[in-house]
């Protein structure tokens, strides 16, 4: 079976799930796929070995974002510690309109999303090597987005001193998470306070198969951020609020 064939079968696997691509980007996202699972090998860039298993996994994952959230055409989006480029890579294959940098404070990493963005020609991607901190204080990059995505990096309060210091007022975080997240949310309250969000929604759903339980929660910057927000490196995830 050859890799048409194959993105054939992803596209139909998505579109079971309320997901619908077209079928040059399904190519796309299907490549991406598989420069995963030939990395993952060489590079440990993902746990996941099989190649259906990285489409439920890490695809369809990544894009419940948008049965949480509404992305308005054009809009600026950073993916906070990105590592393979899940799940901010995957949104860009799906939302070519969108403006996408993936951050991420581990070189390697960060080379083979790079050499992922090359190989599929995609445009309007930054890849930075960084620490998340640092950019929440930098011109350009501070109170510049409209979305902020988080998958697998920390808690939620510790995610919130990371996050709404990127956001444009209005702007959203998108945290993805598991069964606990309720429990995280509780914790939050503290930062969400301080640095000045709060949590729009929370989405709840499964994945097919499986049927692990995920979250995406969804929290609304509210209120200016402080100059004191965030603090240096490494401190959030030390002492969170």
């Amino acid at each position: 079976m050859g890799s048409q064939d194959n993105s054939v079968e992803l596209r139909l696997f998505l579109e079971e799930q309320g997901l619908t691509l077209e079928e040059e980007r399904a190519l796309l996202l299907y490549r991406y796929g598989k420069m995963l699972k030939e990395a993952g090998s060489r590079f440990n860039v993902t746990g996941v070995k099989e190649e259906k298993e990285i489409w439920r996994k890490h695809f369809l994952d990544s894009l419940l974002l948008f049965f949480a959230v509404e992305v308005p055409p054009g809009a600026r989006v950073v993916d906070i510690g990105t590592g393979a480029g899940i799940p901010g890579l995957v949104i860009k294959i799906y939302r070519p309109d969108l403006e996408v940098s993936l951050v991420d404070s581990n070189r390697k990493r960060l080379g083979f999303v790079q050499g992922v963005v090359k190989e599929l020609g995609l445009e309007d991607v930054e890849c930075v090597v960084a620490r998340v901190e640092e950019l929440g204080r930098r011109k350009g990059w501070r109170e510049c987005f409209d979305l902020a995505l988080a998958r697998a990096v920390a808690e939620l309060r510790v995610l919130v001193e990371y996050g709404l210091p990127l956001l444009k007022m209005g702007g959203r975080l998108a945290a993805y998470k598991g069964p606990r997240a309720e429990e995280e949310v509780e914790r939050a309250g503290r930062a969400l306070d301080t640095i000045g969000g709060t949590v729009e929604k929370m989405w709840r759903g499964r994945l097919p198969d499986g049927g692990e339980e995920r979250r995406i929660v969804v929290i609304r910057k509210v209120a200016a951020t402080s100059s004191e927000w965030p603090r240096r490196v490494g401190i959030p995830a030390k002492r969170p609020l």
